[in-house]
């Protein structure tokens, strides 16, 4: 008997192939919306810029410039693997890749473009489930409640219930959401009603990015639901986003993001980068305490108790244990103040340490460079933003 399946993943490649050969009516939606997009370079804050000659009949931009939100740095555009979730799960791996494939020839190109806006997002998700889009759609506008009433927790579960075989659907969906948005650095995703054949994008972090008529005119979007659910804190694998020198293998950063909005859900987070520093401040300290401060505790406590011997030689031993606890925890309290404020100091030094100023690109102004080296290795990309500018 076979084993039901209900993840699996299509590759850069296999995305790119969908799109490939897609019918050509669709390719040329996609062409007309790549033109109509170019009024966004003179509006604002530029989202986006492209050499107009090299996309080439194309349609998917694969030479525009994307600013991120998550390095501010302007990445190319490239399609990105999407993973498919199924409940609930097929009958087998074989009808799980043909149905991923039916779903994803809609929304493979939507997904990847969806990530347009974070260099670190790897990939694109879509939960699909066997139930009707308004049960799912139901479900996400609940999220921004603080608390259900019974009659809504049961409106909701009869949504479920009604529109699908699976009577248990609605719990397994509130486990699987649940898991995917805690344990993916995901801005969104996308949720598919296998009932209905119809689809909403789910967005968890930085709603007004996607809030903005590049995403909502876009072919297979256009007309779709955007419903945010913002996550109040992000996995502990996340990075804080930082403004990286703009060359891609560069890591030299000028601090983190300025962008209020998109970092109140890091307010108290700890990422990779913030765990290695604070290992790096704990080992600093241990050094400095062990090698500094230590030494000249135990220094201290040695001479005054050398003094007060000397002045008390009538006292016993008792007493003279006493007076050393009494004089070393008075010492302790001290040094631990001086080791607090030193703490402190080495932290915002290790933390700042690796954060320098980055020199703005003289003709356009809108990317920044660690040195002139970096500027020059990386013209042959960036060109396409400088020039559109």
């Amino acid at each position: 008997m076979e084993q039901q399946a209900s993840k699996c993943n299509l590759t850069i490649a296999q995305v790119a192939e969908l799109y490939i050969k897609q019918e050509p009516r669709n390719r040329e939606k996609w062409e007309r919306w790549a033109k109509e997009q170019t009024d966004l370079q003179s509006k604002g804050e530029v989202m986006f810029v492209f050499d107009e000659k090299k996309i080439g009949g194309q349609g998917f931009p694969w030479n525009w410039q994307f600013k991120t939100v998550d390095t501010g740095r302007w990445a190319t555009g490239a399609w990105k693997e999407v993973h498919f979730h199924s409940l609930p799960p097929q009958p087998n791996k074989n009808v799980l890749f043909e149905v991923a494939k039916k779903v994803l020839s809609q929304l493979a190109v939507p997904s990847s473009l969806l990530l347009s806006g974070y260099e670190r997002n790897g990939f694109g998700l879509v939960l699909a489930v066997d139930c009707s889009l308004i049960a799912l759609s139901t479900f996400i506008s609940y999220q921004q409640k603080e608390k259900l009433s019974p009659e809504e927790s049961t409106h909701l579960r009869s949504l479920f219930e009604s529109s699908s075989k699976d009577k248990e659907l609605y719990r397994k969906f509130s486990l699987a959401i649940l898991k995917i948005r805690h344990e993916n650095d995901l801005a969104n995703i996308i949720l598919y009603s296998l009932k209905d054949q119809d689809y909403f994008v789910c967005v968890f972090r930085d709603f007004d990015l996607f809030d903005r008529p590049f995403y909502r005119t876009m072919p297979n979007l256009i007309h779709k639901e955007f419903l945010s659910w913002p996550l109040i804190e992000h996995p502990e694998t996340a990075s804080r986003p930082e403004i990286l020198c703009e060359r891609p293998n560069c890591s030299k950063s000028s601090g983190y993001s300025t962008n209020n909005q998109v970092m109140e859900a890091y307010k108290n987070h700890k990422g990779p980068r913030e765990r290695s520093k604070e290992d790096e401040v704990i080992q600093t300290s241990k050094k400095f305490w062990r090698e500094n401060l230590e030494p000249q505790l135990v220094k201290e406590i040695e001479q005054e108790m050398d003094e007060w011997i000397q002045n008390n030689s009538n006292k016993n031993q008792d007493e003279t244990q006493e007076k050393r606890k009494k004089v070393t925890e008075e010492k302790i309290e001290k040094y631990s103040g001086i080791m607090d404020e030193k703490e402190s100091s080495i932290r915002n030094i290790v933390h700042n340490q690796d954060f320098i100023t980055l020199k703005k690109c003289g003709k356009c102004k809108l990317v920044g460079y660690c040195s002139r080296e970096c500027q020059e290795l990386d013209w042959s990309r960036h060109k396409t933003v400088c020039k559109a500018r």
